[in-house]
């Protein structure tokens, strides 16, 4: 090639670049190829953490209160309900109703063989569990005392009326009260975003108290959580369940994460 040849096509390459630069600036395709290049660099939708942030925070733990502790002693014969209430409220300083008429309370008895040690903080919740295996129940009532504390109601379980008055907990605070047989609460659970509220529900289901109808499980419809009332040790073993059911179903299991929209085409000018 000769050196004016060579020149004329330098020429030409410079305002060839010209012309592309001017058209990229004012050429409507190539703004809007630009921006639906953009827009496929945008990340896709984040799903929640699993577990999210706060389960994974560390718990209080439970208070060790004054480091007293009861030994049970079995009596020949069993205890009367009446003798365990006037034990424990005397080391608890508790107060509790009951009908002292009632057939099935005046009969009932608590036995047991061998001592049992407890703290004298726990006295209470273990007459709520030996109570619990005669059918019987304890549930607050009325307003608390100038110290803090709650009135008891004897209850059959099978009243339907217990329901009326259920201890309401935080979903964190469950596992604490697993061990409370006889105690009534009501708490919520969430489900991970990608697991299936109703199937959850009818899974757990078989687990509710079926006496009287008390135990209850329910989702609502758009929302994560489900809304459980029962006894204590059952509603921490559904969400022992849910924990797992949660844990083991990542979002691509479920669904894929959804596409972002397209960007909107530039008006025309």
């Amino acid at each position: 090639m000769t050196r004016h040849a060579a020149s004329f096509v330098a020429v030409l390459a410079l305002a060839a670049a010209g012309c592309s630069s001017t058209g990229s600036a004012e050429s409507p395709e190539f703004v809007t190829e630009a921006a639906a290049i953009e827009t496929r660099s945008v990340p896709p939708q984040s799903w929640e953490p699993w577990p999210p942030l706060e389960a994974t925070q560390p718990r209080p733990s439970r208070p060790a209160g004054n480091g007293v502790t009861v030994k049970l002693i079995p009596k020949d014969g069993g205890s009367s309900i009446e003798d365990l209430f006037d034990t424990v409220s005397k080391a608890t300083g508790t107060s509790i109703l009951y009908d002292s008429q009632n057939a099935t309370f005046k009969q009932a008895k608590v036995q047991f063989i061998g001592s049992h040690t407890i703290r004298e903080d726990e006295l209470f919740d273990w007459l709520q569990a030996v109570l619990s295996y005669r059918k019987l129940v304890l549930v607050p009532v009325g307003p608390k005392s100038v110290d803090g504390k709650s009135q008891w109601l004897v209850m059959d379980q099978a009243d339907p009326n217990l329901k009326s008055r259920p201890v309401f907990i935080e979903e964190s605070q469950v596992f604490d009260y697993e061990d409370r047989d006889g105690l009534y609460i009501v708490t919520t659970l969430r489900c991970r975003d990608t697991v299936d509220t109703t199937r959850v529900r009818n899974a757990l289901s078989p687990l509710s108290t079926a006496t009287a109808g008390i135990g209850r499980i329910m989702d609502i419809p758009g929302s994560r959580v489900l809304i459980v009332g029962d006894f204590a040790p059952v509603v921490a073993a559904m969400k022992r369940s849910l924990d797992i059911i949660n844990a083991n179903s990542p979002p691509s299991a479920v669904r894929p994460a959804p596409a972002p929209a397209p960007a909107p085409a530039p008006a025309a000018k």
